[in-house]
């Protein structure tokens, strides 16, 4: 089973082994504010020798003094990414995890699930009919024309999205937003 963790990853807390796939793929430059291009793959261990490296390269061989007679490493290895990524931006992939690390992971998501649940309280005050949600930190709330309240909003600063087929309008809340975020999106929204 493979899981697409693009918008997990970071967002709420992941244990691979107790989700029981065998893939987890996620992007590296949402939630975990790295650059973007960079990713994570995560492949059970009993599953690695089946999957074949998307990019095989020097790196991927079991022994590379050999590459015409060699396999693959029966780990991890065999899905180093071909040539080398480019310095700064696994600079700032490390950086950025380590900024998440030091504040806490669970932390990062508790403060980042409470804005949003704020976000979502003082929409529904507003009037507003906000979706159901669980402890996420996404919030969802409907608006008559959402392409023009996210291309209005743009303009102000925030940065939003509409939920194309949906009437509604979705606003992704970090542990970095603070009360401060949230005011200003709500005065936007008055206007």
């Amino acid at each position: 089973m493979l899981l697409d963790g693009a918008q997990g990853l970071g967002a709420v807390p992941v244990n691979v082994r107790l989700l029981g796939c065998d893939f987890y793929a996620a992007s590296g430059q949402k939630w975990l504010c790295g650059p973007n291009g960079t990713g994570y793959l995560y492949v059970r261990a009993e599953r690695a020798a089946e999957l074949p490296p998307s990019w095989p390269g020097y790196g991927t061989l079991a022994d590379a003094a050999q590459p015409l007679d060699s396999g693959f490493h029966e780990d991890a290895r065999r899905f180093d990414v071909a040539g080398f990524p480019a310095e700064h931006q696994l600079a700032w992939a490390l950086a950025a995890l380590d900024v998440l690390e030091q504040a806490g992971f669970e932390q990062v998501h508790e403060r980042a699930c409470a804005q949003a649940e704020t976000l979502a309280q003082k929409l529904t005050e507003s009037g507003r009919e906000v979706a159901a949600r669980g402890h996420s930190t996404l919030v969802s709330w409907r608006a008559e024309d959402p392409p023009g309240v996210v291309a209005d909003l743009d303009g102000r600063g925030f940065v939003l999205r509409d939920l194309p087929g949906t009437p509604y309008v979705r606003a992704s809340v970090g542990a970095w937003n603070d009360q401060g975020d949230i005011d200003g999106l709500l005065s936007a929204l008055g206007e």
